[in-house]
């Protein structure tokens, strides 16, 4: 007997969750630091602890008359300063063992799959089409169409529109604290990958849904314990 998906869509993460990505996190939130104090930001309370959303919700507060910079100029330069560190990082990518396989199956079993991604549209692209990640993605967005990144659940919600699914129906998988929070946020079941930057006991206390270690795991989920 068939058994029927417990879900219709399937969004993942893409860095430390679908490839191998060592990004300069620190080195990018000082770069953005720099450029903000050199065009009249109050760059006092950052730091390179300071999450990026957080430094980006800033400026925006901060943006007026008096600033050398529109918000929204503002925010395109700081883009492309993460868009410069992401191909460096990406340049030594390489795929997880087996996210291109997992990818096949679950089209092959006419599950929606879509792509969340704080990274930005170019670096994205040219990574998808490197591995050959493009024909097995049904959407794909990245910061460059969210109106805030994650945690918070703009891109996850863009996502299910385009995806035409509910949210009941969609499970987000990624490796770190704020790809649960997102999910959270968005009324998405959550599933935690202990594979990238965080510890899974760091993962734990979040509470995500699910919690796996190795990314072909989400067959698991999707389709019962015989996957």
């Amino acid at each position: 007997m068939t058994r029927l998906p417990k879900f219709k869509a399937v969004l993942f993460d893409l860095d430390g969750t679908l490839i191998e990505f060592k990004f300069k996190v620190k080195e990018s939130r000082l770069a953005m630091i720099e450029w903000l104090r050199k065009n009249g930001f109050d760059t006092s309370s950052f730091s390179s602890e300071t999450k990026t959303q957080k430094i980006i919700d800033s400026v925006r507060l901060q943006s007026n008359e008096e600033t050398r910079a529109s918000f929204e100029s503002a925010r395109r330069s700081l883009y492309e300063i993460l868009n410069e560190f992401e191909f460096e990082s990406l340049s030594r990518a390489k795929p997880h063992p087996g996210s291109i396989q997992l990818l096949k199956r679950l089209k092959e079993e006419q599950i929606l799959t879509a792509l969340v991604t704080n990274s930005g549209r170019r670096p994205v692209d040219s990574i998808l089409g490197t591995f050959g990640f493009l024909p097995f993605l049904t959407t794909v967005i990245t910061r460059d169409e969210m109106a805030s990144m994650k945690p918070e659940p703009d891109g996850l919600l863009k996502a299910i529109e385009q995806l035409r699914v509910g949210r009941e129906e969609s499970i987000y998988v990624g490796d770190s604290v704020i790809d649960i929070q997102a999910a959270r946020k968005a009324g998405v079941q959550s599933v935690a990958l202990a594979l990238g930057m965080y510890a899974e006991d760091t993962l734990v206390k979040e509470r995500p849904d699910y919690m796996i270690s190795n990314i072909e795991e989400v067959q698991k989920i999707v389709f019962g314990r015989g996957a």
